[in-house]
């Protein structure tokens, strides 16, 4: 079975086990769209008055950070939250001390969200393309969930370019997924070298991976002799 089609299939079985998802098959019917499909699907989940009561897709913050590659947080590091959904983790991070920006390419989940925690900033933004936010101008993105959804539609490349381009040099992109490492450890997925980073991973909670992409730093000049 191919990545695209096990990644759909597990994220479509995921979705129609967890009730609160407010997909049912039998009523709303498979998931076939195209991108403005997905879109609308989005926007009529997130107003839904269900989604008022937030999702965290595969678990909190709490269960995956401990298995970030690299240093801890900075409390300096501004950090970038892409999808986020009606998730807690921008809240998550913030209550942590650090700098976050909440985003997602749905209006009606960040109007959502700017209701839920008024004093976070959040922001309306496509990830496959994203002009609001200038280069190296983030030193953490974070996704979870989102890759598992959108990757079956084969847009990643341009996701992963976008973040690439925000990412600071030594900065890093963290990725949670149901992906195995023998699809996603890969030159079709993470492990491109166009993106500038290398990748690690780590097996985690509940059997998710945390991937942890790190931007190659920039070559200082030589030195004038």
């Amino acid at each position: 079975m191919g990545w695209t089609i096990w990644l759909h299939c597990a994220v479509l079985t995921r979705v129609l086990a967890q009730q609160d998802a407010f997909h049912d098959e039998a009523r709303d019917g498979r998931l076939q769209m195209t991108a403005e499909d997905r879109y609308k699907y989005w926007e009529k989940t997130y107003s839904d008055p269900r989604a008022e009561a937030g999702k965290d897709w595969y678990g909190a913050w709490a269960e995956f950070q401990i298995d970030v590659a690299g240093p801890a947080f900075r409390k300096s590091d501004e950090i970038l939250v892409v999808g986020c959904g009606n998730s807690n983790l921008p809240s998550d991070l913030a209550q942590q001390g650090f700098s976050v920006v909440g985003m997602d390419y749905s209006k009606n989940v960040i109007q959502l969200q700017r209701q839920r925690f008024p004093d976070l900033n959040w922001v309306v933004a496509d990830l496959r393309r994203m002009p609001r936010f200038k280069d190296k101008s983030f030193d953490i993105v974070i996704e979870k969930a989102l890759m598992d959804g959108e990757g079956a539609f084969r847009e990643w490349p341009l996701m992963f370019s976008e973040i690439s381009r925000v990412l600071r040099p030594g900065g890093r992109f963290i990725s949670i997924s149901l992906g195995q490492p023998e699809e996603l450890n890969t030159e079709l997925f993470f492990r491109n070298s166009s993106y500038g980073w290398t990748v690690q991973y780590a097996l985690s909670y509940d059997n998710y991976y945390v991937y942890t992409m790190t931007k190659h730093p920039e070559a200082q000049p030589s030195p004038e002799l």
